[in-house]
């Protein structure tokens, strides 16, 4: 009871040692604010990715046969959720490469494309494409964009359709790719082109691709590459999508694949975009390598007060341990104080990161109406909404790590009471 009494009066009367915990409180609630942060890019950044990107890719290794999507769904017949296993669903994707041109205002624009065949609603049931699919005019929404239509549905990157200066009124493009011929000194290249309306665009958020991304159906491009007798394919690749159970653990679902069907080639959409998916994971921790220094040399200020004050009150413990303190009640009174304060810094920093993360909108909204906003407004940003994923775990780790900091530097100062001689102490001046 007399070392709750004895913390308890230091505590009202040492508000330099407070200095420490709201320094604690700061670094620990700008810590659990960043990683919030990077989180929601991350988590925004993903979805991006897989707004258009499949789980799963597989070919055939070798020569890819005509049949390349039937011969694929049969390979996975097996693997499918009816029968127990763990794909949802299957869609063929034909790749080619070509120019779309349109004219706009008398003006002929022309961009070179990577052009992706693919069956509607298959795809649809492989990724979220009403999410990033948006129709060009009123009369368009709700209908197949890519087909249904004597005149076949072309769906372009946004970036693309103002790159082509293309609107509601003018939305009508030509595309043309072609295949190569022969070998050798025989090789050559037939071009083939056809008049597509252009009844949607795509906005994945990821501009740099969207630039350059084209849809159509995938009947359509066979006749555009092959001519009308069909194709030497029917698909480029096969794109499935894994089960909402087990969505998390993508990689292993693709070993397990690639295991039980050697003549599949089966990658990944981290596989896929491994570079940004790379960045993204050193960014954050390197970000959580430079905030944990700053939460170290904060737990360091609180060690450095609790040392200056054992020095301070070294006639104090040389008192009380001629009154008949023990050495383990001198441990005790200095850890418990530098556990108070600790306990106190990292619960305030974790409650107020918390307050901030949840209220991120009306804070940058704020900070934009004061003029000192984190976004530029002569910039066209596409948000300027700061995205945040709060972690419960991962504020409750952030708060115990900077405890147990706290109690190893309370420990340090304990230590440092406890070996000083009571007759040296009284002397002390």
């Amino acid at each position: 009871m007399a070392v709750v009494i004895i913390v308890r009066r230091w505590l009202c009367t040492r508000w330099v040692a407070l200095v420490s915990a709201l320094c604690i409180a700061a670094t620990v609630a700008a810590m659990v604010v960043v990683t919030s942060v990077m989180d929601g890019f991350r988590e925004r950044i993903h979805h991006h990715i897989r707004c258009l990107e499949p789980d799963l890719c597989m070919r055939w290794r070798g020569p890819v046969p005509r049949d390349h999507f039937a011969r694929i769904a049969a390979e996975l017949k097996g693997e499918m959720v009816a029968a127990g296993g763990p794909l949802v669903a299957l869609a063929p994707h034909l790749d080619s490469v070509g120019v779309v041109l349109a004219e706009s205002n008398q003006t002929w624009r022309m961009e070179g494309v990577r052009i992706t065949g693919v069956d509607f609603a298959k795809e649809r049931a492989v990724v979220d494409l009403d999410e990033a699919l948006f129709a060009t005019s009123a009369e368009n929404v709700g209908t197949d964009l890519l087909g249904g239509r004597a005149v076949p549905g072309l769906i372009v990157g946004r970036p693309l359709l103002r790159g082509l200066g293309l609107s509601a009124e003018t939305t009508s493009a030509t595309l043309m790719t072609g295949r190569i011929s022969g070998s050798g000194a025989n090789a050559h290249f037939e071009p083939s082109n056809q008049i597509f309306d252009v009844t949607g665009f795509v906005d994945s958020g990821r501009d740099e691709l969207d630039a350059r991304r084209v849809m159509v159906s995938r009947g359509a491009l066979q006749r555009l590459r092959f001519g009308p007798e069909g194709g030497r394919t029917d698909a480029s690749s096969v794109h499935a999508r894994v089960s909402d159970a087990l969505r998390g653990d993508v990689p292993a679902v693709a070993r397990a694949l690639q295991r039980d069907h050697a003549q599949l080639e089966v990658t990944t959409w981290e596989d896929r975009n491994r570079s940004l998916v790379d960045a993204l994971a050193v960014e954050r921790r390197v970000m959580g390598i430079v905030l944990g220094f700053i939460v170290f040399f904060s737990v360091a200020l609180l060690c450095g007060l609790l040392l200056m004050m054992v020095i301070e009150k070294t006639r104090d413990v040389g008192v009380l341990r001629s009154m008949g303190l023990s050495r383990s009640r001198v441990v005790l009174l200095f850890l418990l104080y530098g556990l108070v304060l600790g306990a106190a810094g990292s619960a305030l920093g974790c409650y107020g990161g918390a307050q901030v993360v949840s209220h991120m909108d009306q804070i940058t909204a704020w900070l934009d109406n004061a003029g000192i906003g984190p976004f530029d407004s002569s910039v066209p940003y596409r948000t300027r909404e700061i995205p945040a994923v709060l972690d419960g775990a991962q504020v409750a780790f952030i708060g115990v790590c900077t405890l147990l900091l706290c109690t190893v530097a309370a420990g340090l100062a304990a230590w440092r009471a406890s070996r000083q001689d009571p007759l040296a102490a009284l002397a002390y001046e």
